[in-house]
């Protein structure tokens, strides 16, 4: 700015700010963004790349990701459920004849089944499709409020044990 005072003296009146801690700190920020979205589109790979069929449920309930191994369980049968409450899924287990030896998460719906997985209370469990899959299904507490539901496919070991008491 330019003043002149009364005894018509002028001025120039100016600020300089160092912004070089900040200039700093935006590039250390837009570093670890970058680090960070490395370090998803890792984990996102290695997820995909699992023989372990993995949903991830939300704090609210809802799909948050659900990978390959676990759309390969069903056979093209799995509707779209990522986005949509864990209910919907449980439905479709039951309703593709999930046969289990004791009462679990499918029979006691979606808010049970995540108290309990939370808790720490739901049991592993093998469970036998009628699609003629058998699946080890698991879950866990993750970060966020999350749960982590597991689906390890042991259909063939247990055809070859069959095979093996057949002889």
């Amino acid at each position: 700015y330019r003043v002149t005072t009364l005894d018509e003296k002028s001025y120039l009146i100016g600020s300089i700010t160092d912004t070089t801690v900040l200039k700093k700190r935006e590039s250390q920020l837009i570093e670890a963004q970058r680090q960070a979205e490395a370090a998803r589109a890792d984990i996102e790979s290695i997820v995909e790349s699992l023989p372990v069929g993995i949903v991830v449920v939300d704090e609210t309930g809802n799909i948050e990701l659900v990978n390959g191994s676990f759309e390969e369980l069903w056979g093209g049968a799995l509707p779209p459920v990522k986005g949509r409450p864990l209910d919907d899924l449980l439905r479709f287990q039951q309703a593709q004849g999930g046969i289990s030896g004791e009462d679990g998460p499918h029979a006691e719906g979606y808010a049970a089944c995540i108290s309990g997985i939370r808790a720490g209370e739901t049991p592993v469990r093998e469970v036998a499709y009628a699609n003629g899959r058998t699946v080890i299904e698991a879950g866990c507490a993750i970060s966020g409020g999350r749960c982590l539901l597991t689906y390890i496919d042991i259909t063939e070991r247990r055809e070859r044990e069959r095979e093996v008491l057949e002889t």
